[in-house]
């Protein structure tokens, strides 16, 4: 036990195996305290090797979390109160070891999904502790980091694509605790300053909040060996040029994790077997029993389909309730064959069967993992559960917790045998079950050699346990791993081109240092719809709709090979004309209705078919669902279309609204409409009608009707309708300019200081927040669009022009900020942020440590100017309605040349991350100032 000194608050720190009993109900293991106590050391252990099963997961959340309260109970946390806590070790106060953001980062976003899960539990047991050691560890927090009485101590929050904008955004909180679940695109596009589905203006924030003060945890490392490589190198190389404000925030640290074998690199944090079972007896209980499961390697000729088709039949006739089998197929097309002569054994024994392989769009694997949840592992409802057969490719092999009675695979390389003996007996729980490994005279596809000395090396074990070890104690690793392209290492001058975020069409993608190049050329995507054949349609309403709102490929897209594009695209003509789209969406759809139309699809083009054909093109059941967020009703009446919107709110009700849009994510469908059954005209006079019944269509409780009409000018118009949630009331206050800037000034310096950073620093930011709108008061026309109002006849009325004091914020809605700046005259392309810094230039009593630093975070507070501009005359003519003179951009001039020059010193003084977090303290404060002052 710990009690928080020199500092007044008394708060006992308990040690961490109360606060993981309190978080879990059970003792942690000796592999997650040694993980908290090096984490309390700020020591991040570059790989953490542990089995499937573990608690990998919860350890490292628990482990961080309460690393990052002890290391404040060291004084290791911004000094708000001054001094040191007494009983620092020499040295130790200040200086902060662990980082105040974690990422969990994966790429498969069915983990990172079950992460989330996890996280959110962990931080709604924080909110709701009101005693012991959770209550005890978050008032900690609390008090130490100066947060306050009504925040939350843990934020949590979700970056992977399929999920609605809102849902995807980083921390806005620079020194609140956060836990941050991610993709490998997400998560590692914004370290590079080119974060996906943010704007230019937006990259620096996203990418201060992960390259500095963050640590990071890359799941299935093995899967990611370039991300992997670049988390290292920012780790190693771009790390030693930091400055981080003289090493008062931690760096960026990277912890592989995997099940495995890898921990032979220096530091790795490993599995001690026999410590772990003499904590634990029932741990070697369960070893045992999975170690104990029998191992077979079947040679056969040819593909192996038949070897492995005879060793599943032989599984599917005794499999009882609560007993699955999972079969490992090499290729797609090995797959389909095996579960095709499945079928009928499967169906007379009543086994349910199911296909899982790689290139299925996100949605419908998601489904099949759903069906699949009686076998995760520990479900309490598997013994009443239907037997199952799954067949999978690799895909299976990490992504899902599910547990099967049965394996049989064909022969791979290591790394992928341990991933698929790993799906049996995950944890020991029962004392039955059988993994088969067939291996054939055929070279293997994908595996090649790698698989042939894999079986030579397991050739006479019996059992899982003795083959795992062979696997994982191979005297050449090297000779037991496919061939994979070596990781590249990101160039320090790319970097260095990123780091000027708004970006040129000359910048190198950021791709190739996330994931292995890959050859697109070789594949096409396809796509199911319902009703193509009204899609298909020149200039028509339906295929406006698709061209303005393409498909989610990650959730919709079938992958599909080059080589059978032809023949499946033919056969899916028979039924009805093939859109095809460019993904780049460069070129217009093209519609295709004949085979000689599809010379000109290249690879990486998208095709849409009908669903009523996508079956049987692609030899999947159940393939040919519509798996897109768009209901297509033609010909429906009005009490069709109302029925439909009920529908679709309750459905998206039941499914809850988190899981994002489409047929497979629970959210209410975009309803498309012609309202045949109620319309016979055409034209314009169809048009205005269809809006006229939309509004006949009430909008479900706590839902709001969103409609328009799309081809006004088409013979066949047609009405789109969509559901969403009522915005709030747009009653906002207009805010005093002196108010503002005192405010966003003091959220910022508590911010930074809280964060640790050094005390000039912190002032300049300070001082920064400050002036950062007082650029605002310099052009009238400005003030005059301030302060203007809505009247009740909906026009604006210009203010009282002797108003007692300027003002920062209007009180009109922002739809109607770009009006009221046109009728006040601003000249276009006014910035404030401009203005301000010249008024920070000319106020001679401003003392800043850094004037350079000061002002490029006024400049930059709305993410404009980050190295260019703007290039302000000092005692121009000025403009017509008296304002200070509109700031100009002129490539000849010095100045510009100048300004450039100062945003490179600055990153080499700070660092690109230092100074990216410095204004992103600056821009969040300012942003939750805004949104404080619209609440009250």
């Amino acid at each position: 036990m710990k009690v928080l000194l020199g500092r007044g608050f008394g708060i006992v720190l308990p040690d961490f195996p109360a606060v993981f009993r309190a978080a879990t109900g059970h003792e942690p293991r000796a592999y997650q305290e040694r993980l908290a106590a090096r984490l309390v050391a700020g020591d991040v252990p570059p790989i953490l090797d542990v089995p499937t099963g573990m608690g990998k997961t919860l350890a490292v959340l628990l482990a961080w979390l309460y690393a990052l309260a002890a290391d404040a109970d060291r004084g290791g946390a911004g000094d708000t109160a001054g001094g040191a806590a007494a009983g620092d070790d020499a040295g130790a106060g200040g200086a902060r070891r662990v980082a105040r953001r974690l990422h969990l980062v994966v790429d498969r976003r069915v983990v990172v999904d079950d992460a989330h899960r996890c996280a959110r539990d962990l931080e709604r047991r924080l909110a709701r502790a009101d005693a012991g050691p959770l209550a005890q560890l978050a008032a900690a927090v609390r008090e130490r980091l100066d947060l306050a009485p009504d925040e939350p101590v843990l934020e949590v929050r979700r970056l992977r694509g399929g999920l609605p904008r809102d849902l995807t955004e980083h921390t806005r909180n620079p020194a609140r605790p956060a836990i941050v679940l991610g993709t490998l695109d997400m998560t590692c596009s914004r370290l590079l300053f080119r974060g996906y589905q943010l704007s230019p203006r937006r990259r620096s924030i996203d990418a201060a909040l992960t390259g500095l003060d963050s640590w990071w945890v890359l799941d299935e490392a093995h899967l990611s060996a370039q991300a992997r490589t670049t988390l290292e190198t920012l780790q190693t190389r771009e790390s030693a040029l930091e400055d981080r404000f003289g090493g008062a925030v931690p760096g960026l640290r990277v912890m592989a994790m995997s099940a495995t074998p890898g921990g032979t690199a220096e530091g790795a944090l490993t599995w001690d077997a026999a410590q772990e079972e003499a904590r634990d007896p029932d741990l070697a209980r369960r070893r045992r029993a999975r170690d104990a499961v029998p191992v077979s390697v079947v040679e056969a000729a040819g593909s192996g389909v038949d070897a492995v088709v005879a060793a599943a039949a032989g599984i599917v006739p005794a499999l009882g309730r609560g007993e699955g089998l999972v079969v490992f197929c090499t290729t797609v097309a090995d797959a389909k064959a095996v579960r095709t002569r499945l079928g009928k054994s499967c169906k007379k024994h009543g086994a349910a069967l199911e296909l899982l392989t790689g290139g299925m769009p996100e949605r419908f694997a998601r489904g099949v993992v759903d069906r699949l949840g009686a076998y995760r592992t520990g479900c309490e409802d598997r013994e009443e559960a239907d037997p199952v057969v799954v067949v999978a490719t690799s895909t299976l092999e990490v992504g899902a917790d599910l547990d099967f009675t049965h394996l049989i695979t064909r022969a791979c390389d290591a790394d992928s045998l341990i991933q698929r003996l790993g799906r049996v007996n995950r944890v020991g729980a029962r004392e039955d079950g059988s993994a088969t490994i067939i291996h054939t005279d055929k070279s293997d596809p994908i595996h090649g050699e790698a698989a042939d000395a894999v079986v030579r090396l397991i050739a006479g074990a019996t059992t899982l346990g003795e083959a795992v070890a062979r696997l994982r104690n191979a005297p050449d690793p090297a000779a037991l791993r496919r061939p994979r392209q070596e990781p590249v290492v990101i160039p320090p001058t790319v970097l260095r081109a990123y780091v000027r975020t708004a970006g040129s069409r000359n910048d190198p993608p950021v791709a190739p240092w996330i994931r292995e190049l890959e050859d697109p050329r070789a594949e096409v995507v396809l796509v199911a719809r319902d009703r193509v054949d009204l899609m298909a349609e020149e200039d028509g309403p339906l295929l406006a709709d698709l061209e303005e709102f393409p498909p989610d490929l990650r959730a919709e897209g079938w992958t599909l090979r080059m080589v059978d594009m032809r023949r499946a695209a033919q056969a899916a003509l028979e039924t009805a004309p093939i859109i095809v789209l460019d993904p780049t969406r460069r070129e217009p759809p093209r519609i295709i209705g004949e085979p000689r139309g599809l010379d000109d699809v290249g690879p990486g083009a998208v095709l849409v078919v009908d669903s009523n054909a996508a079956a049987r093109v692609l030899g999947i059941d159940d393939a040919g669902r519509d798996l897109s967020d768009r209901l297509l009703l033609p010909g429906a009446d009005v009490e069709a279309l109302r029925k439909a919107v009920e529908a679709e709110a309750s459905r998206s009700e039941e499914n809850g609204e988190g899981a994002g849009t489409g047929a497979g994510a629970g959210g209410p469908r975009v309803i498309l409409t012609d309202l045949g059954g109620e319309l016979t005209g055409e034209g314009e006079a169809r048009a205005d009608v269809l809006l006229e019944l939309a509004d006949e269509i009430p909008a479900p409780q706590g839902w709001v009707l969103e409609t328009d009409v799309l081809g006004e000018d088409s013979p066949i118009p047609w009405l789109r309708l969509g559901l969403a949630r009522p915005a709030g009331e747009e009653r906002r206050r207009a805010v005093p300019l002196g108010e503002h800037n005192r405010a966003v000034g003091e959220c910022a310096e508590r911010w930074a200081r809280s964060l640790g950073l050094p005390e000039p620093v912190v002032e300049d930011i300070a001082l920064a927040g400050a002036y950062h709108d007082v650029g605002k008061n310099e052009l009238a026309a400005f003030q005059t669009a301030l302060r203007m109002r809505q009247g009740e006849d909906g026009w604006l009325d210009f203010g009282e022009d002797d108003a007692p004091e300027p003002l920062a914020k209007s009180a009109l809605p922002p739809r109607l900020w770009r009006r009221s700046a046109a009728l006040a005259r601003v000249p276009r392309g006014w910035r404030h942020e401009a203005a301000s810094a010249r008024a920070f230039d000319e106020d001679a009593a401003t003392r800043p440590h850094d004037h350079e630093l000061v002002r490029h975070l006024i400049l930059s507070h709305h993410g404009f100017y980050r190295g260019p501009g703007p290039i302000c005359p000092q005692g121009g003519a000025g403009d017509q309605t008296g304002g200070a003179g509109e700031p100009y951009l002129d490539p000849a001039s010095p100045r510009w040349a100048g300004q450039i020059e100062s945003f490179h010193r600055l990153n080499e003084r700070y660092g690109p991350y230092g100074l990216a977090l410095a204004e992103a303290i600056l821009r969040l404060a300012d942003w939750d100032v805004s949104r404080k002052e619209q609440e009250q």
